[in-house]
Parts: structure tokens; sequence; C-alpha cells
């Protein structure tokens, strides 16, 4: 079997072009793994190859999603990506956002998508309906164990293959009753004294639990 062609999306920061003085930056695509492609690309091993990756500035592209939206959509098509894998955005809010629509534009060409944004990104609640979101930490702490996770899940979405357990998944029963896939029910706003009161972190165990494998 063919490595599936894997397109990553990365802001600024994390495709190390600058920080916050280059959130103007424009759309640019580059050949190969930048940043945390590296992680992602360790991950999918032979089964997937990092073939580019789609870098913007935050600012650039959460101040019109449309335009930035078209970009990928071209960007896509030009790359003949089997796969988007977005992020992960943790809860950076503007990187949510661009992360959320960079997915539903794949989805609405029909080029399987996934990102990973924490609980308390805005971007969760406006493409939770659009596309498949893990959860993650609110912080790259979380970035390893998050990028396998990616990995993981993007080969099945590529490869076409069911998604969800034998417990099912908010996305995957979704999709098999033809309605629009819904964000992955363990991403989910957490209960602050609980969680204390549990010693639990905004990822713990609830959480992972719903995660594929």
């Amino acid at each position: 079997m063919a490595p599936l062609r894997v397109v990553h999306y990365l802001n600024q920061f994390f495709g190390r072009i600058g920080a916050e003085e280059a959130g103007d930056h424009p759309f640019t695509m580059k050949d190969g793994l930048v940043g945390p492609g590296v992680g992602l690309q360790k991950e999918l091993g032979d089964a997937g190859t990092v073939v580019a990756t789609l870098i913007c500035g935050d600012n650039r592209a959460a101040t019109d999603l449309d335009a930035f939206g078209a970009e990928v959509e071209k960007a896509l098509r030009e790359l003949h990506a089997d796969v988007l894998v977005a992020g992960p955005g943790f809860n950076a809010g503007r990187y949510g956002l661009a992360c959320g629509e960079a997915c539903a534009r794949a989805a609405k060409i029909g080029v399987p998508a996934v990102t990973a944004l924490n609980a308390e990104n805005p971007g969760v609640e406006l493409y939770r309906a659009k596309t498949y979101i893990l959860p993650t930490t609110p912080t790259a702490l979380g970035m390893n164990e998050t990028l396998g996770r990616l990995a993981r899940f993007a080969i099945r979405l590529g490869r076409h293959e069911a998604i969800g357990t034998a417990g099912g998944e908010g996305p995957a029963r979704a999709a098999r009753r033809g309605q629009p896939l819904t964000h992955c029910r363990a991403v989910r706003r957490p209960n602050p004294g609980k969680d204390a009161s549990q010693g639990t972190s905004r990822t713990g165990s609830p959480m992972r639990g719903a995660t594929p494998p």
C-alpha cells in the first residue's frame, strides 16, 4: 500500500516564521515537513508522508477566513492530498479558528481532515459540526502525545477506515446517519470543581477514553 500523501497546516509560530510580529504572514506552501511535522512524520511511519506544510499567520487567517480557506482548497488540490492534519492548535484562539477552517475546507472538496484543540478553544464550538477535532492539553506541553493521536487518526481517515469503537463516537455515529460530522464527545467543557476534586487535568481519562486508538 502506497504511503498516504499527508499535508500539514501550521501557524506562523509553529511554522518557524516568527512570533506575534509575524501574525500577518501570508499563506505559504513549503515542501516537506516543518517544526512539529518532524514528530508527525515519526508517528506516521511508513503509512504516510508529509509531502507539504501550509503556513499562515494567525492574524492573516483569522481576519479573512474565506480567503484563507480558498488558499487551503487550492493547495490541497495541487498537492493531490490524501489527508490534512491541522495543528494541533491547543488553546490558541486564532490558530484554532484557522485549523477548523482548513479542515472544513478540506472536507468540502473531499479530503479527509483532522485537527486537535483544547476544549476551551473557540474553534471547537464553531467547527465541531464540520470536522473531526481531537482533545488536547491547553498548551504545547502535550505536543508529542497529541501528534501521535493525530497521526493514528489521520491514517484511518486516509485509508477510509470506519471511525469509532464498540462504544461508538459522536463523529462516527453522525457520519453513519448521513448527518454533518460532530465533534468528538471526548472534547467537552470540563467542570473545574469536579476535575480538581478528582485530581484530573482538563485532558484526563474521561476525555482520552473516547479518543480512537
